[in-house]
């Protein structure tokens, strides 16, 4: 990465794979997002001022080790085991094509040869950089240069926390989500957080007392505590005289920390003691570049299964079923299918849903349509305990739609999902393109066809229809288009071509209700009174032709007399509540049905849309259709 006002990123003429590109634009990123560029170009200002001292080479090497340090173990703290090791094997693999003199105001993923044991030693332990070094380090550079020395990118990277990355591990306590300075982890498909940490945040009256190798927790308000040992798959509580509970996993000690898996954080807490504990961990798959967030819940109770010989397509399987019964257990699938294909697939095999669509491919997440857990009559007592998690995680795969990303959207040629009323992929608009060019359905050359044709899909007799008001063209356009009394409002688009050889394709169609106009009247309403209409001022007519026309219909109730009425206008294909403006008016007190009003048109006022606004004593309002 070079430059300051315009970084850009260099890369190695060397080939490189999806999963080391992916690394290398990490690395480089968290490099750009701390100014780790402006801390350089600062350093080499020392070192041109104070070119005579040895003492500054020393301080910016050691300055320049412990940055990329700490740039590794920023990206590589949320990473698995395997990821960790894809990424050095990266580092590996640009160190073997690298041929180019190092710019020393440039960061580079490489770096100093010498210096890439340490950095491996690093990477492999998530070890701190230890504050004693950084400070020595900077005061030396800062009393240099007299407290000028900007060097930003190294104190921000003494934590390696980076709160722009993304989150492997989310906790949250009463749904909301909870900040570790020691960051969760996954392992062995289970969640690991810091004890110590974590007990605080969900109240600061708890606690935990470290009595040699055995952590005590004590919970507010709870009856017993609970005491953990690191790698001892057992929870001691003292209520009832004392008791244990065996776990299938175990606390982690990692650099004097002890983390504590997901199933005790459960059980403790969740439990035992009634807090809505809740959150999810981050599944990432490089070779389908794809990346959701899936339930805590599920952790340690399912199985992954990606070893398929397509690698289009990973399995996720209920662990206690599918160790039960050999070929079941299945809760969901993601396949990766050609955009053509998606549709038949959908129609043959049902219960799929596109989660991610471009004109090329989709990922569609696959439900089973079978039984896949143990539902049978005669089933055992282990059976409904297996039916009811099963029934418990196969609820979250809504949450795990929801959450559903590209890891890599450059990878894919990302040209969205095009919505329309015809419902067709871009595929199929492209293919309906090529037929149009060959002759056929030349009808779709011609919006007015286009619509006819649709609103003729819907049932409607489009003899006698017409369009009353149309704006747009190029590539869009709507129109109004009336026949039998119903009024139908119509969006197109040309998605292919924009010339007069591109096809329209309906994005959207409303039908409009008719309205019929009875049971709307006014009426006079004087406080302390029920009503008043006086013989004299025509309302007593005006009722007498209501109980005529709508017999036993009720004047009373009906509608309150406004104080006031105006007229708004809106030319066609414009948006009503941003262009509209007054065209006429009439105020109050009225006394007299009908009522007139004024309407003053200007001579450019030739088609669009005339509504009413009526505003009463209350300072109500009420809008025409």
């Amino acid at each position: 990465m070079t430059g300051i006002i315009k970084p850009t990123l260099l890369l190695p003429e060397a080939q490189l794979t999806d999963e080391q590109m992916y690394n290398v634009f990490s690395h480089e990123m968290t490099h750009l997002k701390r100014n780790d560029i402006l801390y350089k170009w600062f350093l080499n200002i020392v070192k041109c001022i104070h070119w005579f001292n040895p003492v500054i080479y020393l301080v910016g090497n050691t300055i320049n080790k412990e940055c990329e340090i700490s740039c590794d173990i920023a990206v590589v703290d949320n990473m698995s085991k395997e990821e960790v090791v894809a990424y050095v094997d990266t580092i590996i693999a640009l160190i073997t094509s690298k041929t180019a003199r190092i710019n020393s105001l440039t960061t580079e993923m490489t770096g100093e040869k010498k210096t890439l044991k340490e950095r491996f030693e690093m990477i492999k332990s998530r070890r701190k950089i230890s504050k004693k070094t950084v400070v020595i380090s900077i005061a030396v550079a800062v009393l240099v240069l007299v407290g000028a020395v900007f060097v930003s990118g190294v104190i921000s990277g003494m934590y390696f926390k980076d709160t722009a990355m993304e989150e492997a591990v989310k906790l949250t306590n009463n749904g909301k989500l909870i900040s570790f300075k020691n960051k969760p982890f996954m392992e062995k498909e289970m969640a690991y957080f810091p004890l110590e940490e974590l007990v605080v945040k969900l109240n600061t009256e708890n606690k935990v007392e470290n009595n040699g190798e055995k952590y005590v927790i004590y919970v507010k308000d709870a009856m017993e505590n609970y005491t953990v040992s690191a790698d001892i798959k057992e929870i001691y509580y003292s209520g009832q005289g004392g008791a244990r509970r065996q776990t299938e996993y175990a606390p982690i000690l990692k650099e004097n920390i002890i983390y504590i898996p997901y199933e005790y954080v459960r059980y403790i807490f969740a439990d035992a003691n009634d807090y809505d504990i809740g959150g999810s961990f981050l599944y990432k798959n490089y070779k389908m570049n794809i990346k959701f967030e899936i339930p805590l819940g599920w952790c340690g109770k399912y199985i992954l299964d990606e070893s398929a010989e397509n690698e289009n397509v990973i399995v996720f399987k209920h662990k206690a079923t599918a160790e039960k019964y050999e070929f079941a257990g299945t809760l969901f699938s993601v396949y990766r299918i050609e955009d053509a294909n998606v549709d038949e697939a959908m129609r043959v095999y049902g219960n799929m849903t596109v989660v991610w669509r471009n004109a090329e491919f989709a990922y569609v997440v696959a439900r089973p349509t079978d039984v896949q857990y143990p539902i049978w009559v005669d089933r055992d007592k282990e059976d409904i305990d297996i039916a009811i998690e099963y029934e418990s995680l196969y609820a979250g795969i809504n949450y795990i739609q929801e959450t559903f990303k590209l890891i890599d959207e450059s990878k894919e040629k990302s040209i969205p999902v095009i919505e329309n009323a015809e419902e067709l992929s871009y595929a199929q608009m492209k293919d309906l393109q090529r037929m149009v060019d060959e002759g056929h359905f030349p009808w779709r050359l011609d919006y007015e066809q286009v619509i006819m044709m649709w609103v003729s899909a819907q049932g409607e007799d489009v003899v006698g229809g017409r369009i009353v008001a149309f704006s747009g063209g190029g590539q869009d356009c709507s129109a109004t288009y009336i026949v039998n009394g119903n009024t139908y409002i119509v969006e197109l688009f040309k998605p292919i071509r924009n010339d007069d050889s591109g096809i329209w394709i309906v994005r959207s169609c409303e039908k409009q209700i008719p309205s019929i106009a009875h049971g709307i009247y006014f009426y006079k309403r004087t406080p302390g009174q029920e009503w008043i209409l006086p013989r004299d001022d025509g309302w007593y007519n005006m009722i007498q032709h209501t109980m005529a026309v709508f017999p036993g219909e009720k004047a009373l109730g009906i509608g309150v007399l406004p104080k006031s009425i105006v007229a708004y206008f809106t030319d066609a294909g414009t948006d009503m509540e941003q262009y509209q403006r007054e065209v006429g008016r009439a105020e109050g007190p009225f006394v007299q049905i009908p009522i007139t009003l004024e309407i003053d048109f200007s001579e450019n006022d030739t088609l669009g849309h005339l509504h009413f606004v009526y505003y009463y004593e209350d300072g109500t309002t009420k809008t025409s259709q």
